[in-house]
């Protein structure tokens, strides 16, 4: 009866257990734009950006929270012809976008966004090679300000990018590899790890996992 009792009370009300209140749910995109895939990440203290396709359209869209007193939700249209958009957060509260162009051919697009500017783009960079079809980007961002950014270039070929936040510039460090798509994390330092399956080869169908270091 008590496990009963315990399971009723997950369905009926989870909060009560998890011990979190969610507030009224605030519109911040426009209404019939089936925004796909909802993405959110937020900052220590608080302030939280925002980004999804408005499959209406194909645009990619990005809002900022402000948690200061009297802020609020801003919202600006990033790009058209976007698909399959990733979202990460430094240390700083700056966000970084990454997506796909729509089209032939499809690149590889990054932006940062800053508290200062979140609706618009303070550094916006082609990362694949023009004349490339590319798809499945990932993103990871460590609280240092260092992103790595990677993603498949067709066939299956495993390509990626970091970003210095001293120097300000992507730096090609590409691993050419035969690999579905993958997954990346970075600890606070902008050390982590990538995470591939591999497509072909001796190791074909294994899960191998690399080292990141810093920039």
């Amino acid at each position: 009866m008590k496990r009963f009792l315990v399971c009723l009370l997950i369905i009926l009300s989870p909060s009560v257990l998890l011990g979190l209140t969610f507030g009224t749910f605030t519109q911040i995109s426009a209404t019939g734009g089936n925004g796909v895939p909802p993405l959110l990440v937020v900052s220590s203290n608080g302030n939280a950006f925002a980004a999804w396709i408005n499959s209406a359209n194909s645009s990619l869209q990005v809002a900022y929270f402000n948690n200061a007193p009297g802020g609020g939700w801003r919202t600006a249209t990033v790009a058209t012809n976007a698909s399959a958009p990733q979202i990460g957060i430094d240390g700083s509260g700056n966000a970084f976008v990454v997506w796909v162009t729509q089209g032939a051919p499809t690149q590889i697009i990054a932006s940062r966004f800053t508290a200062a500017s979140p609706t618009t783009s303070t550094l916006t960079q082609q990362l694949s090679a023009s004349g490339t079809y590319n798809s499945s980007p990932q993103i990871a961002v460590g609280s240092s300000g260092v992103v790595v950014v990677s993603w498949i270039q067709t066939p299956f070929t495993f390509l990626s990018k970091s970003f210095n936040p001293t120097t300000g510039v992507w730096n090609t460090s590409t691993v050419t590899l035969p690999v579905l798509p993958a997954s990346l994390a970075l600890d606070g330092s902008g050390n982590g790890f990538a995470i591939i399956n591999s497509f072909s080869g001796p190791v074909q169908g294994a899960i191998q996992v690399s080292r990141i270091t810093a920039p």
